[in-house]
């Protein structure tokens, strides 16, 4: 292991190499994140939510939910192609009632998404 530390040592990178670049927050973290509106008037049960969702999409790796108020919900994957399948498969629906979804990419705060 320290041969290999001390190989990688006597590295260096060019001038051209050594410019930076900057991503997004999303992808910095490997997330992809669906942003979801639900169009009823009940409360969201978040693990009923994960449970009929995971049974929909079929998510290779599954996803994460964030609650974020007002029938609003993060749906976050670590799979760019799983987010495409899924917004590209719309519409959706909950419980009888419509779900609008859309990518998100954390520049603007979830309450002021417009669906």
């Amino acid at each position: 292991m320290e041969d290999l530390a001390e190989k990688w040592s006597h590295l260096t990178l060019s001038e051209r190499e050594n410019t930076g670049f900057v991503l997004k927050k999303d992808q910095q973290a490997g997330e992809f994140i669906i942003a979801a509106q639900f169009l009823t008037p009940r409360f969201l049960n978040m693990e009923i939510l994960a449970r009929t969702f995971k049974q929909l999409w079929r998510s290779t790796n599954g996803f994460r939910i964030r609650n974020q108020k007002e029938n609003r919900v993060l749906f976050v994957f670590d799979n760019v192609g799983e987010v495409d399948r899924i917004l590209k498969n719309q519409p959706w629906s909950f419980d009888k009632h419509l779900v609008m979804l859309q990518r998100y990419n954390s520049d603007i705060p979830v309450r002021e998404l417009v669906f």
